[in-house]
């Protein structure tokens, strides 16, 4: 049955590895999503900066995983904060340890796209960005 075509099973084969072999050899695509994680090397990611700071800026630095209320008993006036988030939301007791912290003469650096709730009202922020999408049809 296959007698005199067995060059087109060889072919599709053929052409199925070198299909497989160009797409394994492309590189990745960028990963766009914000995480902020220290892990992270995507173009949002927290690993350059993670990276950067213990590397020119301080040589003792430490992540936390708690909110400001319960950091505010450990800050002294050498302490400097640094808070990344796609969207910041603190409560009124968050926002009061912020300043007991900024009073003992502690430092506390804000980045977000979007800040909202207490921190909002009380600095009077408001942050916003806006997406301009282009589509364009091609007939």
């Amino acid at each position: 049955m296959l007698k005199g075509n067995r060059k087109y099973p060889a072919l599709f084969l053929l052409a199925f590895v070198c299909i497989v072999i160009f797409q394994y050899l492309l590189p990745k695509p960028v990963n766009w999503n914000r995480t902020y994680q220290a892990r992270d090397k995507s173009p949002f990611g927290g690993y350059a900066i993670r990276t950067l700071i213990k590397k020119v800026y301080a040589q003792n630095t430490t992540e936390n995983k708690q909110t400001l209320y319960q950091l505010e008993e450990r800050t002294d006036a050498n302490t400097s904060l640094l808070i990344i988030n796609d969207r910041i939301d603190l409560n009124r007791n968050d926002v009061l340890a912020m300043f007991k912290i900024l009073g003992k003469g502690g430092k506390i650096l804000l980045c977000a796209n979007e800040f909202a709730g207490s921190i909002s009202d009380t600095l009077h922020l408001k942050a916003s960005y806006n997406m301009f999408v282009f589509y364009q049809t091609m007939d």
